[in-house]
């Protein structure tokens, strides 16, 4: 749903349906789920990768383009699918029981709504978080409000709230998976916060 609605809000009209996208995701899925059990077999696993080598959880990027159009950025004529998946493994558990080091970023994303390739935001503060030794980057916005992170979401639990924010950040599936689950315990706020 939010790679079509992305989509419309930049003009890139698909010549796909929702069905066709989700058949060839779950067939890159299987396909890919047994060449890296076939890989694991012949290299070590890293050391956080799952035990059971039936169970193999993936990052799916789906990144669709206008294709070979030269400049015409008014037309899809020639658009094109990549579905490319990478096997995600969890974190260390020194981050779930220590917590991490984040610094803060001094930028907006353009368009925050719609999910593009344009990364120079997420780079740029990546590049600086990596000077610093930290885990995250979370940018903050002219106003001096946090919005969301690089690749992640900021939520505060503060009693038995969950505050976050809800102006200027993407809308993400884990993001709604965390609110939806969380109504059931707390109070959920969407609001600004400051630095």
């Amino acid at each position: 749903d939010r790679l079509f609605r992305s989509a419309v809000g930049i003009g890139l009209d698909m010549p796909w349906k929702k069905k066709e996208v989700c058949f060839w995701i779950e067939e890159a899925v299987g396909r890919n789920s047994k060449v890296a059990r076939a890989l694991r077999l012949l290299r070590r696993r890293p050391r956080t990768a799952p035990r059971n080598d039936s169970i193999v959880e993936y990052r799916i990027r789906v990144t669709v383009s206008r294709g070979a159009n030269h400049f015409d950025f008014l037309t899809t004529k020639h658009p094109t699918i990549c579905i490319a998946l990478e096997p995600l493994f969890p974190e260390p558990p020194e981050v779930y029981d220590n917590g991490v080091s984040v610094i803060t970023f001094l930028m907006e994303r353009i368009f925050p709504e719609v999910k593009s390739l344009n990364f120079l935001p997420a780079v740029l503060a990546r590049q600086a978080m990596a000077k610093k030794k930290a885990y995250e980057a979370i940018f903050v916005n002219h106003e001096w409000f946090v919005t969301e992170g690089t690749i992640t979401n900021v939520f505060i639990i503060c009693s038995d709230e969950l505050i976050t924010p809800n102006a200027g950040v993407l809308g993400g599936t884990t993001r709604e998976v965390i609110l939806k689950l969380a109504k059931s315990v707390l109070r959920v706020r969407l609001r600004d916060i400051s630095k």
